[in-house]
Protein backbone atom coordinates (compact mmCIF):
# COMPACT_ATOMS: atom_id res chain seq x y z
CA UNK A 1 0.00 0.00 0.00
CA UNK A 2 2.31 2.42 0.91
CA UNK A 3 4.48 1.66 -2.64
CA UNK A 4 1.75 2.86 -4.39
CA UNK A 5 0.94 5.76 -2.11
CA UNK A 6 5.30 6.82 -3.34
CA UNK A 7 4.75 5.92 -6.81
CA UNK A 8 1.50 8.31 -7.20
CA UNK A 9 2.96 10.74 -5.03
CA UNK A 10 6.32 11.14 -7.57
CA UNK A 11 3.80 11.16 -10.21
CA UNK A 12 2.06 13.95 -9.10
CA UNK A 13 5.24 15.94 -8.34
CA UNK A 14 6.76 15.06 -11.74
CA UNK A 15 3.17 16.82 -13.41
CA UNK A 16 3.38 19.79 -10.73
CA UNK A 17 6.73 20.19 -12.04
CA UNK A 18 5.69 20.81 -15.55
CA UNK A 19 5.52 17.72 -17.40
CA UNK A 20 2.66 17.23 -19.71
CA UNK A 21 1.08 13.97 -21.19
CA UNK A 22 3.41 11.39 -22.44
CA UNK A 23 3.47 10.43 -26.26
CA UNK A 24 6.36 8.41 -26.91
CA UNK A 25 7.88 5.31 -25.66
CA UNK A 26 11.20 4.61 -24.02
CA UNK A 27 14.06 5.42 -26.66
CA UNK A 28 16.91 7.55 -26.27
CA UNK A 29 16.47 10.93 -27.98
CA UNK A 30 19.45 11.54 -29.31
CA UNK A 31 20.94 8.23 -29.05
CA UNK A 32 20.39 4.81 -28.05
CA UNK A 33 22.73 4.73 -25.02
CA UNK A 34 21.40 4.97 -21.08
CA UNK A 35 22.57 8.35 -19.92
CA UNK A 36 20.80 8.04 -16.26
CA UNK A 37 22.81 6.24 -13.61
CA UNK A 38 22.21 5.50 -9.76
CA UNK A 39 24.50 3.56 -7.80
CA UNK A 40 25.13 2.41 -4.43
CA UNK A 41 25.17 -0.62 -1.69
CA UNK A 42 22.73 -3.14 -0.21
CA UNK A 43 23.64 -3.54 3.11
CA UNK A 44 21.71 -5.40 6.27
CA UNK A 45 21.59 -4.18 9.28
CA UNK A 46 24.83 -5.26 10.49
CA UNK A 47 26.44 -3.29 7.21
CA UNK A 48 27.14 -6.52 5.64
CA UNK A 49 26.70 -6.42 1.49
CA UNK A 50 23.58 -8.67 0.25
CA UNK A 51 24.58 -10.45 -2.88
CA UNK A 52 22.01 -11.47 -5.80
CA UNK A 53 19.76 -8.24 -5.06
CA UNK A 54 17.21 -7.09 -7.66
CA UNK A 55 17.69 -3.15 -8.12
CA UNK A 56 15.00 -1.82 -10.75
CA UNK A 57 14.10 1.32 -12.04
CA UNK A 58 10.63 2.55 -12.86
CA UNK A 59 10.37 5.49 -14.84
CA UNK A 60 8.28 8.28 -16.75
CA UNK A 61 5.33 10.90 -16.27
CA UNK A 62 1.60 9.72 -15.13
CA UNK A 63 2.90 6.29 -16.44
CA UNK A 64 6.03 4.10 -15.40
CA UNK A 65 7.39 2.02 -16.97
CA UNK A 66 10.29 -0.07 -16.20
CA UNK A 67 13.36 2.04 -17.64
CA UNK A 68 16.44 -0.74 -16.37
CA UNK A 69 17.53 -3.81 -13.86
CA UNK A 70 20.48 -4.82 -12.56
CA UNK A 71 22.14 -7.30 -9.89
CA UNK A 72 24.17 -6.34 -6.64
CA UNK A 73 27.18 -7.87 -6.79
CA UNK A 74 28.89 -10.06 -3.64
CA UNK A 75 29.71 -6.97 -1.74
CA UNK A 76 26.05 -6.02 -2.40
CA UNK A 77 27.28 -3.12 -4.94
CA UNK A 78 25.01 -2.40 -7.96
CA UNK A 79 25.53 0.33 -10.61
CA UNK A 80 21.88 0.16 -12.53
CA UNK A 81 21.67 2.10 -15.83
CA UNK A 82 17.74 3.23 -16.98
CA UNK A 83 15.94 5.04 -19.86
CA UNK A 84 13.64 7.97 -19.03
CA UNK A 85 10.38 6.44 -19.62
CA UNK A 86 8.15 8.32 -21.62
CA UNK A 87 9.13 11.85 -23.63
CA UNK A 88 7.20 14.64 -23.81
CA UNK A 89 6.03 16.89 -26.71
CA UNK A 90 7.18 20.53 -26.06
CA UNK A 91 3.84 22.59 -26.29
CA UNK A 92 5.70 25.88 -28.00
CA UNK A 93 7.73 24.29 -30.42
CA UNK A 94 5.90 20.84 -31.04
CA UNK A 95 9.33 18.86 -31.02
CA UNK A 96 10.63 16.48 -28.10
CA UNK A 97 12.12 17.83 -24.81
CA UNK A 98 12.78 16.06 -21.82
CA UNK A 99 11.49 17.38 -18.36
CA UNK A 100 11.15 16.26 -15.30
CA UNK A 101 10.01 13.06 -14.70
CA UNK A 102 9.68 10.18 -11.56
CA UNK A 103 12.46 7.77 -10.84
CA UNK A 104 11.80 5.10 -8.75
CA UNK A 105 14.74 2.98 -7.70
CA UNK A 106 13.78 -0.03 -5.68
CA UNK A 107 15.53 -3.21 -4.44
CA UNK A 108 13.60 -6.99 -4.30
CA UNK A 109 15.06 -9.63 -2.52
CA UNK A 110 12.65 -12.81 -1.67
CA UNK A 111 12.29 -13.05 1.91
CA UNK A 112 13.23 -9.20 2.92
CA UNK A 113 12.51 -5.66 3.01
CA UNK A 114 13.90 -2.51 2.49
CA UNK A 115 13.79 -0.34 6.38
CA UNK A 116 12.58 2.61 4.80
CA UNK A 117 10.19 1.35 2.28
CA UNK A 118 12.69 2.62 -0.30
CA UNK A 119 10.92 6.07 -0.05
CA UNK A 120 14.73 7.49 -0.56
CA UNK A 121 14.24 5.56 -4.28
CA UNK A 122 11.46 8.11 -4.99
CA UNK A 123 13.68 10.35 -7.39
CA UNK A 124 13.44 13.33 -10.02
CA UNK A 125 14.95 13.15 -13.31
CA UNK A 126 15.45 15.05 -16.20
CA UNK A 127 18.21 16.11 -18.99
CA UNK A 128 19.73 19.06 -17.08
CA UNK A 129 18.60 20.86 -13.96
CA UNK A 130 15.70 22.96 -14.98
CA UNK A 131 17.03 27.20 -14.72
CA UNK A 132 13.59 28.41 -13.57
CA UNK A 133 13.61 28.22 -10.18
CA UNK A 134 10.76 25.99 -10.27
CA UNK A 135 12.51 23.26 -7.92
CA UNK A 136 13.09 23.39 -4.16
CA UNK A 137 16.05 22.92 -2.65
CA UNK A 138 14.50 19.05 -1.38
CA UNK A 139 13.67 18.73 -5.01
CA UNK A 140 16.83 19.51 -6.82
CA UNK A 141 18.64 16.73 -3.79
CA UNK A 142 16.73 13.92 -5.67
CA UNK A 143 17.09 14.90 -8.90
CA UNK A 144 18.79 12.37 -11.66
CA UNK A 145 20.68 14.25 -14.14
CA UNK A 146 21.84 12.90 -17.25
CA UNK A 147 25.18 11.38 -17.46
CA UNK A 148 25.53 12.16 -13.52
CA UNK A 149 25.49 9.24 -11.33
CA UNK A 150 22.98 9.41 -8.04
CA UNK A 151 24.11 7.39 -4.89
CA UNK A 152 21.25 5.38 -3.35
CA UNK A 153 22.22 3.05 -1.05
CA UNK A 154 19.56 0.25 0.62
CA UNK A 155 19.61 -1.64 3.86
CA UNK A 156 17.63 -4.85 4.17
CA UNK A 157 15.42 -6.45 6.85
CA UNK A 158 14.29 -10.59 6.68
CA UNK A 159 10.58 -10.36 6.70
CA UNK A 160 8.39 -11.66 8.93
CA UNK A 161 7.16 -15.65 8.44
Amino acid sequence: MRTNWCLAACAVLAMACGSTAPVSPTADIETDKVGYRAFGRITDFQGNGLEGVEVHANTGSGTLMRGGSTVSDADGNYTLDFKPGYYVIDDGTDSWKYDVRCAVIYPVLPGFSEVNDHRHGNLLMAFQVPEDGRLSERQLSILVVYGEPHRVDFVMKPTAD
